[in-house]
């Protein structure tokens, strides 16, 4: 017996929050409704290459990314996912952060944020979801509050709804972090997935550029941090763990015991020494009692600079 693709794809989700309907996809619907998963993928391909409008082929993009992930080809399904998003034209208006939006999306944001300093559980994830999804139903312009329901579909390795969800609010406004974070995290996938040396370089090339726009616009997410740090460049490792630690300091942020050891580490090893020590001062304000941070200060005692070991700095 046949389902509405619609249906199965969107769980509560209504078509236009991430499909919209054209002749040409609605080849590629009709070959999914009837679960005809091939058949779908081969369409899609064929049409990518027929059509030569950018905004129909975003469409078929997010068709193809979603008959991947349901043939479980996880890594092509991202890839396309992301060449779909790049084929969209940035609005003429972006969206706005709505007054009746506005509750809901600061409250879903202190939840997430909150989330970010520790790993986030299933629970959590489905809250958001539980709790949102069905606002950006009946929402679609609500494009803020969609970015953290998509997140947390995503987390809960839910990507037949995190596609459509995150491309609809991404169609309505790019320029938001969590587009840039999203991106970047996407990208870390492909680069665990990357067969050769270059091909990891170009993603890892790609969640740095993605993770320090997402810094600029909200440096207040901890998380950013740690991911900018871990894909940079080794000729620019001093710098980006030079410029989170100011950020971090800079916008009073508390980061989790585990992040504060990786940064006094990579502060260390980059010859950061007083700022490990300023770094690992604050931390202790935060957390009394830390196997962590304790590791973390034997770390620093073991790698004091020459000069400054005889006054036990």
């Amino acid at each position: 017996m046949g389902f509405s693709f619609h249906r199965i794809v969107f769980l509560c989700i209504s078509t236009p929050l991430g499909l919209l309907a054209s002749p040409v996809t609605d080849e590629i619907d009709a070959l999914m409704e009837e679960y005809e998963i091939t058949a779908a993928i081969e369409r899609s391909k064929a049409l990518l290459k027929q059509e030569s409008d950018p905004e129909i082929q975003a469409e078929i993009g997010l068709r193809l990314a979603i008959a991947y992930h349901f043939d479980q080809e996880q890594g092509r399904a991202i890839e396309v996912f992301l060449e779909a998003l790049d084929d969209l034209k940035p609005p003429k208006t972006p969206a706005t952060l709505f007054r009746e939006e506005q509750p809901h999306y600061m409250a879903a944001l202190e939840g997430y944020l909150t989330h970010q300093k520790r790993i986030a559980t299933k629970h959590e994830a489905e809250e958001i979801v539980d709790q949102y999804a069905v606002i950006v139903k009946h929402h679609e312009e609500y494009a803020h509050l969609g970015y953290l329901v998509a997140a947390a579909h995503a987390n809960l390795s839910d990507f037949k709804n995190f596609f459509p969800v995150f491309f609809a609010a991404y169609r309505q406004l790019p320029e938001h972090y969590l587009a840039y974070k999203t991106k970047a995290i996407l990208h870390i996938r492909l680069w665990q997935r990357g067969r050769t040396p270059e091909e990891r370089e170009k993603r890892r090339a790609a969640v740095a550029e993605n993770i320090q726009r997402a810094i600029q616009l909200f440096p207040q997410d901890a998380s950013l941090y740690r991911m900018s740090v871990s894909f940079a460049s080794e000729d620019s490792k001093a710098s980006v763990v030079s410029a989170s630690l100011k950020n971090i300091a800079t916008h009073n942020i508390m980061i989790a015991r585990d992040d504060v050891a990786f940064f006094v580490r990579e502060a260390v090893d980059t010859g950061q020494h007083a700022e490990a020590k300023a770094l690992l001062t604050t931390a202790r304000e935060w957390y009394r009692r830390s196997k962590a941070l304790d590791a973390a200060e034997q770390y620093l005692r073991e790698h004091r600079p020459p000069g400054n070991k005889a006054r036990g700095a």
